[in-house]
């Protein structure tokens, strides 16, 4: 029996609306005299947070713009450093170079850049081109040298997405970078262990495309603008990377074997590229094993139009959810957000698809594990937020669960005055469940709004993604209108809602708004934006701050008198070690109340029987079972070492949510190569780990898979 881990985790069932909230100070109060112009990501534990300024503090030299600071929380207080601010290396660098990170990994240690084409990072850096660079500890890297240094070879560089730890970057370039691979192409390349590898690989054995130009996942490629658009194209383990090329989607597979996905599955037809398919990514499962896609043309039997089409690897099946016939102007829009699981899909389209939606309207739906439903008409003003920009730049947020989803509309969706249009956005939230959508920030009197409600402190901001939804449903927002009865600063405020409905979770700020920039995965943490004084030590002056309003936080008082010169700077962390990463940056407050319990969490993983073995080695499928305590993600994987590889390979991957106690059936499959491998053989050794949310524990096991010689 595979041994048993355990793993603290928040209580998933905590009121995360309504428990009471105490103010922290994140940012300096010393910052230059500058204000915290917006936050980027945190942790999901919600001890880290980064966020951006004119300023500099912390040590820091400011950038020409704008640089980037990091904060982390501490029994005392929070501490800020720089360790994420890139210093360019050239003499005059552009105003706006290195300002905005394309990507931050989930521990918050590394920030991913795309150069400006008048600044680097380092000297050597001399080509006229936009380069790919990674901050860890203050330190650069650079991921896109050419094949020469000084590098002043032409062509661009830009970071696409990557692995939430960091370990995969994702980079289209069109200079050369590998010697054998000619540069004036955009292709598509994966960095890994200091190594860049070719991942837009024809499929070998099939017909070359006539132009190898491809891009990553749909091809939203903002450089230098904001976060990557399409990160959900590369799994979470960065085995799977989803590309176009030549109008065809294809998948590179573990950095060896590529698969065309929009191939043909029209009975009679050769299993190979469709002209004139123009095959468009719009989401993937967390493990890169489903993937949805667009194309205008037929590509499975008994269709008569395009559409848009989900792809299961575990089963080799393409399946059409709904058909949408592009002669008659009718398209797929975009994506507005797809389930981890790869369940179903949100998604835009001006057809009418489903009972209630309109043609040449964009209609959103939902499809999937479930027939193709029609979810709400939206206004043609906000494609921008929702669709247009793929999954990470728009202004979505889906739950946990992947049944419920928050989004902003134009358009009245709900209440009496449904039907009306409104000059600024409110948000509505959708309950697959019920089929139902409400509005969460309209008035609760029928008036009409007093401006616009978003997800995010700044509306069309593409440098961070919504932070949505808590584990428990919770969603978190900011809002002008009055929306409960102890709001009565008449600014923006932050507010929670649940099925309670909404609870204000910024204190009342009668000067200045309050905006939400972040929340940690259990609702304990929510991060606002503010120039309101909310505690003592904030004593600079009404500079915008990012304050966190944790349930059971607080610290012991450091200040009752107003500071001067050095004595406003607040807690600030020493210079990064050059060399050295950042350590682990959660901390525990036994100092301060607990509201949110954590209690242990374990998982018990039931045995493979022999019988289990046998069939894992037949058939290259196997189901394990994983008991768990509370709400938790189980993920499996299988290594081993194939012929030919030194090194381990993952064989087989699955990833489940699993809310509350319970079972989770995790099914397994193993790999074309693994399979080939076993049936050469008549033997693999898997080497099976079973990991539980954030737990650094795993439980482990060997087995050995084994098929009987064909008799001669």
């Amino acid at each position: 029996m595979l041994a048993i881990s355990t793993f603290a985790t928040a209580d998933a069932h905590a009121d995360a609306a309504a428990a009471p909230r105490v103010p922290e100070l994140v940012s300096p109060s010393d910052k230059g005299g500058n204000d915290i112009f917006t936050a980027i990501r945190n942790a999901k534990d919600g001890d880290t947070i980064a966020y951006q300024s004119l300023g500099a503090f912390a040590d820091v030299g400011a950038n020409p713009l704008m640089s980037v600071y990091r904060s982390h929380r501490t029994a005392s207080g929070w501490v800020t450093d720089g360790s994420l601010t890139p210093i360019p290396a050239s003499p005059a660098p552009a105003l706006n170079d290195s300002a905005i990170p394309a990507g931050i990994t989930d521990d918050v240690s590394t920030a991913f850049y795309t150069v400006g084409q008048a600044s680097a990072l380092t000297p050597l850096d001399q080509n006229s081109g936009y380069d790919v660079a990674s901050v860890n500890g203050g330190q650069s890297t650079w991921l896109s040298p050419g094949l020469r240094l000084p590098d002043t070879a032409s062509g661009d560089s830009i970071y696409e997405g990557s692995t939430p730890d960091g370990s995969h970057v994702v980079i289209e370039s069109t200079k050369q970078l590998i010697p054998s691979i000619a540069g004036g192409t955009n292709r598509v390349y994966d960095y890994s262990a200091g190594r860049l590898r070719l991942a837009s690989v024809p499929p070998s054995g099939g017909p070359n495309p006539a132009s190898e130009a491809a891009q990553f996942g749909g091809g939203h490629n903002f450089a230098g603008l904001g976060q990557a658009a399409d990160a959900r194209a590369i799994s979470t383990d960065g085995s799977h990377i989803y590309f176009q090329m030549d109008g065809q989607l294809y998948v590179r597979i573990d950095g060896k074997t590529t698969n065309l996905i929009s191939a043909s599955r029209v009975a009679g037809d050769p299993r190979g590229p469709v002209s004139g398919a123009a095959a468009k990514f719009l989401g993937a499962s967390d493990d890169g094993h489903i993937v949805f896609f667009s194309a205008v043309v037929p590509l499975t039997s008994g269709a008569t139009t395009g559409g848009i089409y989900m792809y299961d690897e575990e089963y080799d099946t393409l399946r059409r959810l709904a058909g949408v016939d592009a002669s008659a102007g009718r398209s797929i829009l975009g994506s507005l957000r797809t389930s981890s699981d790869g369940a179903r899909i949100y998604f835009a389209s001006n057809a009418a698809l489903a009972p209630g939606a309109t043609d040449d309207r964009p209609n959103v739906y939902v499809a999937g594990d479930v027939p193709v439903t029609f979810v709400a008409t939206v206004g043609f003003g906000d494609s921008f937020k929702l669709y247009s920009n793929g999954e990470y730049n728009n202004e979505i947020a889906l739950s946990p669960d992947g049944r419920s989803l928050a989004f902003p509309s134009t358009n009245v969706l709900a209440g009496p005055r449904a039907g009306q249009a409104d000059a600024t956005a409110q948000l509505y939230l959708y309950n697959l469940d019920g089929n139902s959508v409400s509005c969460l920030s309209c008035p609760p009197d029928g008036s009409v709004p007093a401006g616009e409600s978003s997800l995010r402190d700044i509306p069309g901001n593409q440098q961070s993604t919504p932070p949505g939804f808590a584990a428990d449903g919770t969603v978190f927002f900011d809002s002008p209108n009055q929306l409960t009865a102890d709001d009565t600063d008449g600014k923006y405020d932050v507010y929670a809602h649940d099925a309670d409905g909404n609870h204000l979770v910024s204190v009342n700020t009668p000067t200045r708004d309050a905006l939400v920039v972040g929340s940690s995965a259990d609702g304990r943490d929510v991060f606002i934006r503010t120039s309101q004084t909310l505690t003592d030590d904030d004593r600079d002056g009404g500079y915008a701050d990012i304050y966190d309003m944790r349930v059971g936080g607080g610290f012991p008082s450091t200040a009752t008198t107003p500071c001067e010169g050095e004595a406003c700077r607040g807690p600030q962390s020493a210079p990064p070690a050059p060399a050295a990463a950042p350590t682990s940056l959660t901390a525990t407050d036994t100092s301060a109340p607990v509201v949110f319990t954590t209690p242990a969490t374990t998982f018990k993983v039931s045995s493979i029987s022999a019988a289990a073995r046998a069939t894992w080695a037949r058939t290259g499928r196997v189901t394990l079972s994983v008991k768990v305590s509370d709400t938790a993600q189980v993920t499996a994987r299988a290594t081993a070492k194939l012929a030919g590889s030194k090194k381990a390979a993952t064989v087989a991957s699955a990833t489940q949510l699993r809310e509350g106690a319970g079972t989770v059936k995790l099914v397994l499959t193993l790999s074309s190569k693994a399979r080939s491998a076993l049936k050469r053989s008549h033997k693999l050794t898997v080497s099976l780990a079973v990991t539980c949310t954030d737990s650094k524990k795993a439980a482990h096991a060997t087995v050995v898979l084994r098929t009987k010689a064909a008799k001669r």
